[in-house]
C-alpha cells in the first residue's frame, strides 16, 4: 500500500468474503494513455485481469477531476 499514485504495476490478488460469498479481487495499475515508461506493460496487466474477471469495478479519482 502506497499513498503515491501510479505505483501499482502488476496485478495484486486478494481473497474476500461478503454476505457469505467468497470471491477474489484483482487490483491493477491505472489505465492511462501516453508515452511514459511502463504504461504499455501496466495496460497489459490490467487487460489480463479484465479477461479473468466476471465483474469489473471501474474506480476513478474524484479529486483530480476529468483528464484528457
Amino acid at each position: 500500500v502506497e499513498d503515491t499514485p501510479g505505483v501499482t504495476r502488476d496485478r495484486i490478488y486478494s481473497s474476500a468474503e461478503w454476505l457469505n460469498y467468497d470471491f477474489n479481487l484483482i487490483d491493477t495499475g491505472g489505465i492511462d494513455i501516453g508515452d511514459e515508461p511502463f504504461l504499455a506493460q501496466i495496460r497489459h496487466q490490467a487487460e489480463i485481469a479484465m479477461d479473468e474477471a466476471d465483474v469489473i469495478i471501474f474506480m476513478v479519482n474524484g479529486r483530480d477531476g476529468v483528464t484528457s
